[in-house]
C-alpha cells in the first residue's frame, strides 16, 4: 500500500496553464499573479509559449503577492503543445528541432532539466485555426508523460474537446497507464464571466516546487468547478495512491463533499464502469464498501465523479488504484 494521507497536508488550489504578454497573453505578469491571489490560488505555473522570460522576477513576485510561482513553458510546436513545469533556471531547451517522431527524445531532455511534462489540450482544433494545437505526435508510450490536460479553458465542462480528452484518459487508465489528469485555464485574459475549474493538489504547508511536481505527477489531486472533496480508501489512501488488497476483501471508501449547496450526483467510477451512485444535496459524509473483484473481473482503479443538477460533470478525482493479491501469495 502507498499512502499519502498526512495530518500536515491540505488541498491547495492551483493553476498550471497561464500566459502573459511575454507571449500571447493580454495581461502583465503582475496582473496575472495579483488576480491569482484574489482568486485564492496558492500555486501558479506561468507557462508562456516557448519562453520563461515572465519568470525573471519570480522571487520579487512571490514576496509581493504571496503566491508560490513555478517556472514553466508551453512547448508550442507544429505537432502539438506540451506543458513543462518546474525549471530552476530561465534557459529553455530548443523546441524547434522536434519532429513528429522525435518527441520522446525531447521529453528526456526536459526531464533531465528537472521539469515534468504533460500533454496540453490534446484534442484542440489544429491547423489552420491553431497551428500545432492538436496533438499529432506519434506517441507509443504515454508513460513518458507525467500528466495529460483533460480539461482546458473556461467553461471546461461544456467543451467537446475536453470530453474527448477525458475519454482518452479513461482509455489509457483501462489499458494500465497511471498517467494523471490535470486541468488548465489556459489563462490569457485577466477577467472572465465564464465558469472555471481549479486543480487541487495535496501538499504540505510551505510546499516547494518539488512538492508540487510530485503531487501532479503522482495524481495526488482533483479537479473541481466548486465542490471541495475528501476521497479516501481505508481512510489512508488518496487519489494517485495504490492500495493492496486480497481478492475477496472489501475496502471502505470515505467520501466528503462541502461548499456546494445545491443538488448533485456522486458516482464512483472504475475500469468496470459505474459501481456506486447517489443523489445528494448540500454537505455529505459517506462511507461505501467496494469489492475489488466483481464477477471475476478485477477493479483496478476507482475515481469520484460529481455531476451537477444539469448532468454536467463538475468535479473528478485522479484514481485510487487497486493491486489485488490472492491469499497465500
Amino acid at each position: 500500500m502507498t499512502s499519502s494521507k498526512q495530518d500536515t497536508y491540505t488541498w491547495k488550489k492551483s493553476e498550471i496553464h497561464c500566459h502573459t504578454n511575454h507571449s500571447d497573453g493580454f495581461q502583465t505578469v503582475d496582473e496575472l499573479v495579483n488576480k491569482a491571489k484574489e482568486l485564492g490560488i496558492s500555486y501558479l505555473a506561468i507557462t508562456d509559449h516557448n519562453t520563461m522570460s515572465a519568470t525573471e522576477r519570480i522571487q520579487e513576485l512571490e514576496d509581493t503577492y504571496g503566491v508560490h510561482l513555478i517556472r514553466g513553458i508551453e512547448w508550442t510546436t507544429f505537432y502539438g503543445h506540451m506543458l513543462t513545469l518546474g525549471y530552476d533556471h530561465l534557459t529553455a531547451i530548443n523546441w524547434s528541432n522536434v519532429g513528429p517522431t522525435s518527441i520522446e527524445d525531447s521529453i528526456r531532455e526536459v526531464k533531465n532539466e528537472g521539469a515534468i511534462v504533460g500533454i496540453a489540450h490534446p484534442f484542440q482544433i489544429g491547423s489552420p485555426f491553431c497551428t500545432g494545437c492538436y496533438w499529432e505526435y506519434e506517441t507509443l508510450d504515454f508513460d513518458h508523460y507525467d500528466f495529460i490536460e483533460v480539461w482546458n479553458g473556461e467553461n471546461p465542462h461544456r467543451s467537446k474537446i475536453n470530453k474527448l480528452a477525458f475519454e482518452k484518459w479513461t482509455e489509457l487508465l483501462n489499458n494500465g497507464s497511471r498517467i494523471s489528469a490535470t486541468c488548465g485555464r489556459d489563462w490569457h485574459v485577466t477577467e472572465t464571466t465564464k465558469q472555471l475549474a481549479s486543480l487541487y493538489l495535496y501538499l504540505p504547508e510551505n510546499a516547494t516546487t518539488d512538492d508540487v511536481k510530485r503531487a501532479i505527477k503522482k495524481g495526488n489531486s482533483y479537479i473541481s468547478m466548486g465542490p471541495k472533496i475528501e476521497f479516501y480508501a481505508e481512510d489512508k489512501c488518496i487519489s494517485g495512491d495504490a492500495i493492496q488488497v486480497c481478492d475477496d476483501y472489501s475496502i471502505k471508501v470515505q467520501l466528503g463533499i462541502s461548499e456546494y449547496n445545491t443538488h448533485y450526483t456522486i458516482v464512483l467510477d472504475s475500469n468496470l464502469g459505474e459501481i456506486y451512485r447517489k443523489e445528494c444535496e448540500g454537505n455529505l459524509q459517506q462511507e461505501v464498501d467496494v469489492l475489488p473483484v466483481l464477477d471475476s473481473q478485477q477493479v483496478s482503479w476507482i475515481r469520484l465523479l460529481i455531476y451537477s443538477t444539469h448532468k454536467d460533470l463538475i468535479t473528478f478525482t485522479n484514481p485510487i488504484y487497486f493491486e489485488v493479491e490472492s491469499y497465500g501469495k
